[in-house]
């Protein structure tokens, strides 16, 4: 398949050229490729090339036809003023040298169609990952610097993610610390819901009745419409129901206005159930400089499950995941934002002292990769199915990177 992608990564990894001509006649020699950018403007830059004994440094540009620098607004752009080739698969636009002054490379002519072939008998091959057949040749520390990359990617992400959330939190940390933790329970038919309860019902109210499990559950669900719609069953309704009236009215709080999603869930992941479950939760206690000061992953699970796992569904499991997807990446934004590296640090250290998540994905990989004995492993390889595998991004990917060129 002839794209930008596959026409940069030959060019890139110079598994074409080094000698072109050009549509001007001009014999030029590609000294250096360049630096590949993945950010805004031309694709390579910093590139040389050598033309009739002159160099020239600056931008390459690629494209599929010439025609599409136009279409792609590239003239309007001062970004692309520093491009001194433009390399295309077909030069659709032969008045654009003129146009744009930028000599041209056409492709089509000067590379071997058996390349194009073997790339994609690569990407489309019958495996589910197109690498599986390859993958175990691949040398360890290969394969260790770029899951340790996709762990980063990931976590980057979050990161960004809880600095919006921090905001919305009006900067508190328990109240971002207690609106995720929700939202993770929630995920992912009803995340939407439960952030919306968190901000109805701010984390400082639920702190004032943490000793009164009663009001606690009046609280919770009766913000969250259960208690007023008798088609939800609810232990206790008629008495969680006057505790609620008595401190909506105190508080002056509102029901969420989402609805709640049961349908294609199971009954362990029920909005219901997930109540009960963080009410387990908050009745322990829910604080964050507490959770970031403990020692190891282990406090913090034996301080939720110790002598009562599987409680209303809370095992060390869900702690698991609710400290992978929720603690961590804030402990990660909270190092960055005041500063503190030791918690970023430790935060990762926490990644690898949990054990490894078990779900579609890392079953797709335990025939090909053995790394997968941590949530630290396990998340990068969540991150590399759905973020490269599943739209067959390998030239993107450092594993099929490695694969094609060798």
């Amino acid at each position: 398949m002839i794209n930008e992608a596959t026409l940069q990564w030959l060019w890139r990894y110079k598994k074409i050229g080094p000698i072109f001509s050009t549509y001007s006649n001009q014999i030029i020699e590609v000294v250096h490729p360049g630096d590949f950018n993945t950010n805004a403007g031309p694709d390579f830059l910093n590139a040389r090339i050598k033309c009739n004994n002159i160099y020239l440094a600056g931008s390459v540009e690629f494209h599929v036809k010439s025609s599409d620098w136009i279409l792609h607004k590239h003239n309007k752009d001062k970004a692309y003023d520093n491009v001194i080739l433009h390399v295309v698969w077909e030069h659709d636009a032969p008045d654009s040298v003129k146009i744009l002054g930028v000599d041209t490379v056409e492709l089509k002519n000067q590379t071997d169609a058996e390349i194009f072939k073997k790339i994609d008998a690569f990407l489309f091959n019958d495996e589910t990952l197109p690498c599986a057949s390859k993958i175990n040749s691949i040398p360890k520390f290969v394969m260790q610097n770029w899951l340790e990359r996709m762990v980063i990617e990931k976590f980057e992400n979050k990161v960004s993610f809880f600095d919006a959330e921090f905001l919305d939190s009006k900067s508190n940390w328990n109240q971002l610390l207690y609106k995720s933790w929700l939202m993770y329970l929630g995920a992912p038919l009803n995340s939407e819901p439960f952030k919306e309860l968190a901000s109805l019902l701010p984390f400082h109210v639920l702190k004032r009745h943490a000793n009164n499990p009663k009001q606690l559950a009046a609280l919770l669900y009766g913000v969250s419409g259960f208690l007023t719609n008798s088609k939800y069953t609810v232990k206790n309704r008629i008495e969680l129901e006057a505790e609620y009236n008595f401190l909506k009215s105190k508080y002056n709080l509102n029901e969420i206005t989402y609805a709640w999603k049961f349908s294609k869930t199971r009954p362990s992941n029920f909005p219901t159930q997930r109540i009960e479950q963080f009410l387990s939760i908050i009745q322990i206690g829910l604080n964050f400089d507490e959770l970031i000061s403990a020692f190891s992953i282990k406090e913090i699970q034996n301080k939720y499950c110790f002598g009562q796992d599987n409680r209303n569904g809370v095992s060390s499991d869900l702690i698991n995941k609710v400290c992978i997807n929720s603690l961590i990446p804030i402990m990660m934004f909270y190092g960055r934002k005041q500063n503190e590296p030791q918690i970023e640090k430790k935060a990762y250290s926490w990644l690898e002292q949990i054990r490894a998540e078990k779900n579609s994905i890392v079953d797709k990989f335990k025939e090909v990769v053995l790394t997968n004995k941590t949530a630290y492993e396990t998340q990068a390889l969540n991150h590399l199915y759905k973020n490269y595998c599943l739209s067959k991004q390998c030239l993107n990917c450092t594993i099929g990177i490695y694969c094609l060129k060798n």
